[in-house]
């Protein structure tokens, strides 16, 4: 007996992948491997900052040290911009702005950073003393906004958030007119994104003038937008990571 096979499509399919059934099931796993990748971004720029603090305590100042302020607010302003560029495999994506960009792409970054902290700083030891530590807490306000472009493709975002800051700082006076200084903080942000803003500056402080000082050092600064804490506000949105260095030049004035 002999027993006819119907030459249908899904026959000739068979023929033509030489009875090979299992590329099907192999094509769509591969197909799904697709991974979604952070914005990352790590950059040599050079800082600028503005500082004003403001004595809040009943201490008497003197000629020879006139930064004897227990307690006082500060606040400070900062500035970074620059570029960024970061390649994308066959399988990885981003997905930023609504628009996804596909590999395998060359994916370029242009970012903007504006941060204001107002915190309250508190001196641990005596004011009068050479060598001074204090402990910042306030709050931060980040302004990033960053255009991601690949080829034909191109996506911005602003994005704005408020939080508590927590710092320390300390200050050496090597002379009248010159201080060693070094200043970290640490600050949470909320709102349109979910956000935290680190950073460490070391350096030396020259005061020209009565309570007006000009700084100059080097900053190591990190924004990002941490997954876990996206996760627990709720928030579905692409991962950055802003790692920056670089040289600080600031204004720090005393009222």
């Amino acid at each position: 007996m002999t027993v006819g096979l119907e030459e249908g499509p899904g026959y000739f399919s068979m023929v033509g992948l030489g009875g090979r059934w299992w590329v099907i099931p192999l094509v769509l796993v591969v197909a799904g491997c697709t991974t979604t990748e952070d914005v990352k971004i790590d950059d040599r720029v050079f800082f600028s900052s503005l500082r004003l603090t403001h004595d809040l305590s009943d201490a008497v100042k003197t000629k020879e040290n006139e930064n004897n302020s227990r307690v006082a607010a500060e606040l400070d302003l900062h500035h970074a911009s620059g570029t960024g560029s970061q390649s994308l495999g066959a399988s990885q994506l981003i997905d930023f702005g609504g628009i996804q960009f596909t590999g395998p792409a060359q994916v370029e970054e242009d970012y903007d950073l504006l941060a204001a902290s107002l915190a309250i700083r508190v001196g641990l030891g005596d004011p009068t003393d050479r060598s001074r530590i204090a402990v910042l807490l306030g709050l931060s306000i980040q302004d990033f906004d960053l255009h991601v472009e690949a080829g034909s493709v191109s996506a911005q975002d602003d994005r704005r958030s408020i939080g508590p800051l927590l710092g320390a700082e300390g200050s050496l006076a090597a002379y009248s007119w010159l201080d060693l200084y070094g200043w970290a903080t640490q600050a949470i942000g909320f709102s349109d994104a979910t956000s935290t803003l680190g950073l460490v500056e070391l350096g030396l402080s020259v005061k020209p003038y009565s309570h007006v000082a000009v700084a100059g050092g080097y900053r190591w600064e990190r924004y990002t937008q941490p997954r876990l804490l996206t996760q627990m506000m709720g928030f579905d949105e692409t991962r950055i990571d802003l790692k920056l260095r670089g040289p600080v030049v600031g204004l720090h004035i005393d009222f």
